[in-house]
């Protein structure tokens, strides 16, 4: 039987798995799944003849996946082992990590319970145990995991539409992931743990050089955007899909909506404020596509309204170089995301005109044609007037 590995026209034998087939033909292969045909395998699955496959190691965004979903599962065995009694909450990325509590007994962790974690890791790897998978039936899948006190977990299993769930083992626990794992834990070698309190912060392979874990990066900003996230969470009382599915059942969605939005108001009334008394005339907005950077500067252009001020919103969308000059991405499609796809010396220059009190035109850009249109709009602030400018690359410092 053949297949294409890489380009390469290869035989194999039935039965074979593609773990099996890569250990013959590229025993240094660092593989963590397959694509074949658009989609992710495991390196367990058999091919049946006549595939293109190619190998996904760590250096590709769907393999770096499939090793950080690994690494969470070992991290999840390590701690069950060590303290059965507490449970885990793997909360949010860290720069190149992913940032984890160890909730229980009342106290945070200690930096010896985080080292005695990362040995007991290091044990797992070093055994090279398998990631099993299992196909469950919804009540066996409920049943497990009210067995072992994990009550969010029973409460979204409730509302999934499925009659069955794939759950994978290992060593002697399963748990629920969506996606591939690596065959097995041998694979996971480069890793680190580092005591971020209150919790931890499991560090992943360094992007530049994957032989090494990347360093914990102190971004003081965004851990205060999700502690405020964690305490906004705890005043709407949802944590999680199966609390919001409660509150959906329950009728009370529309008061967690209007609450919601209060506490969004007066956090943008107190970034005005501390815009205002910062004396500053420019405040930066940024954030990918469709965050709502443009509804959030329009918010705040009212509350800084109340506050005597006149602001003018700029848009760096209408600062697009025309369509057919923007770099092409690797789809072959133009890359309206990259930086230099925006004509940044005329947004600098006019920045600098504005706020010198001169008149500027400012462009408009038009998504239908893909081009900047020929005439914009003539604008002068003055003294008192700040400016908004919102855009995907608001804080780049270009």
């Amino acid at each position: 039987m053949f297949l294409t590995l890489n380009g390469k026209n290869i035989s194999f034998n039935q039965g074979e798995s593609y773990l099996d087939i890569l250990k013959r033909f590229s025993p240094d292969s660092r593989a963590l799944g397959v694509r074949v045909g658009g989609n992710t395998l495991p390196l367990t699955a058999h091919p049946s003849g006549g595939e293109e496959a190619a190998p996904l190691t760590i250096a590709d965004s769907e393999g770096a996946m499939i090793y950080e979903r690994s690494l969470r599962f070992i991290f999840l065995l390590a701690v069950h082992r060590l303290y059965p009694a507490r449970r885990v909450r793997i909360e949010h990325s860290l720069g190149n990590g992913v940032y984890c509590e160890v909730r229980g007994e009342g106290k945070a962790l200690t930096s010896a319970e985080v080292a005695a974690i990362k040995r007991e890791m290091r044990a797992i790897v070093s055994a090279d145990l398998p990631f099993a998978c299992h196909a469950l039936t919804k009540r066996e899948a409920i049943a497990y995991f009210e067995k072992n006190g994990e009550r969010d977990k029973v409460e979204l299993l409730r509302y999934r539409p499925y009659n069955t769930f794939t759950l994978y083992q290992l060593g002697e626990m399963m748990e629920y992931f969506y996606g591939v794992m690596a065959p097995s834990t041998g694979a996971i070698d480069v890793f680190d743990l580092s005591l971020y309190l209150p919790g931890l912060v499991l560090q992943l392979p360094d992007p530049e050089n994957p032989s090494v874990p990347s360093p914990v990066r102190q971004l003081t900003k965004l851990v205060n955007a999700f502690a405020e996230s964690a305490r906004w969470n705890g005043i709407l009382g949802c944590s999680n899909a199966a609390d919001l599915n409660a509150l959906t059942q329950s009728g009370r969605l529309r008061e967690f909506i209007r609450v919601n939005e209060a506490l969004h108001e007066k956090s943008i009334s107190r970034i005005a404020d501390a815009f205002v008394e910062s004396g500053a005339r420019v405040i930066l907005i940024a954030g990918p596509s469709s965050s709502g950077k443009t509804t959030f500067a329009n918010r705040l252009s009212i509350q800084l309204r109340v506050s005597g001020k006149r602001p003018l919103a700029i848009s760096l969308d209408d600062y697009y170089i025309d369509r057919s000059r923007v770099p092409l991405g690797e789809d072959g499609k133009p890359d309206l995301e990259c930086l230099e796809s925006i004509d940044v010396p005329l947004f600098n220059e006019q920045l600098v005109d504005l706020l010198a009190g001169r008149e500027v035109e400012l462009p408009r850009y038009s998504f239908i044609t893909g081009k900047r249109e020929e005439q914009g709009v003539r604008t002068r602030v003055s003294e008192d007037q700040v400016l908004i400018v919102e855009g995907i690359h608001g804080l780049n410092d270009a």
